[in-house]
């Protein structure tokens, strides 16, 4: 596995396992976990919204691992931050998760009261509690709200991030602000995997689709949490550092965005709230 640097100097896999809508039922998140540990894959991302908290932190704990080598992202539902729970919340989460900490501690969506909760974390970072303050879902104006409350900036911002969705301003105001990004649904709900023209450059490469806009995603310095629960994807996901593509298909991927999602923006609804 390969690393990447924050802003901290702390270091977090080039790749992660995203956990959304992996069940616990039936022993599918158990087997998940443990075919993608056996394989390589250290970060983790789950969410506080999934509902798979509790299982993960019980299966990882006794995949032969430790503590050290695997890394868990979770994320701060608004429900907790507007009700004033922020604490009490993460310290549910820490013992869902059977750990003394927490690796990546993210707020979910923007919401009212987020500066507060900011801060609140920020603290639980220097107890210990967390290792990495970031937000997900964050725009520009959200991440402004922040500078402008005099709140440190933060090391992570996790998007739906794609060829179709390059978020090219956001992009490059993070990348001046040395927040990393990572991008969730990369894969744009598999929608992206059967699109002729990412078919054509992955039969240039003998790979497939997936491992194409993953390589992609790498090469734009964002780090990608593709999700499966089949060992085979797994494993092709994770061959992506075996090869790099050429400059000239890079560009031809970075003229596909079309600012396009699959799943609707979250933070809409505070929008006319935060005046923005």
């Amino acid at each position: 596995m390969k690393y990447r640097e924050l802003e901290s100097g702390r270091k977090i896999p080039q790749l992660g396992l995203g956990l959304f809508q992996v069940p616990s039922e039936n022993g599918v998140l158990e087997r998940c976990i443990r075919d993608a540990a056996a394989l390589g894959y250290r970060l983790f991302d789950t969410a506080d919204y999934y509902g798979n908290e509790e299982e993960l932190g019980k299966v990882i704990k006794n995949v032969g691992l430790s503590r050290e080598e695997y890394y868990l992202t979770t994320k701060l539902f608004p429900d907790a931050i507007q009700a004033g729970m922020t604490q009490k919340a993460v310290e549910r989460m820490l013992r869902e998760l059977q750990s003394d900490y927490i690796d990546i501690l993210l707020i979910h969506w923007p919401c009212l009261g987020m500066e507060r909760a900011w801060e609140e974390l920020w603290e639980m970072k220097e107890k210990g509690w967390i290792r990495t303050v970031g937000v997900s879902n964050f725009r520009i104006a959200h991440l402004e709200i922040f500078k402008h409350a005099g709140l440190p900036r933060p090391e992570i911002n996790q998007v739906e991030f794609h060829p179709l969705n390059q978020y090219r301003m956001l992009k490059k105001y993070c990348d001046e602000r040395r927040i990393l990004m990572e991008a969730y649904g990369p894969f744009m709900q598999g929608a992206l995997l059967r699109k002729e023209e990412l078919c054509e450059i992955a039969r240039k490469y003998g790979k497939t689709s997936a491992q194409v806009i993953l390589s992609w995603i790498i090469a734009k310095h964002v780090i990608p949490l593709p999700k499966t629960i089949h060992r085979e994807r797994l494993k092709e996901n994770l061959e992506v550092f075996e090869f790099s593509m050429e400059q000239e298909d890079i560009v031809r991927i970075d003229a596909m965005n079309r600012d396009c999602m699959s799943l609707p923006e979250p933070y809409r609804q505070y929008e006319e709230s935060f005046g923005i």
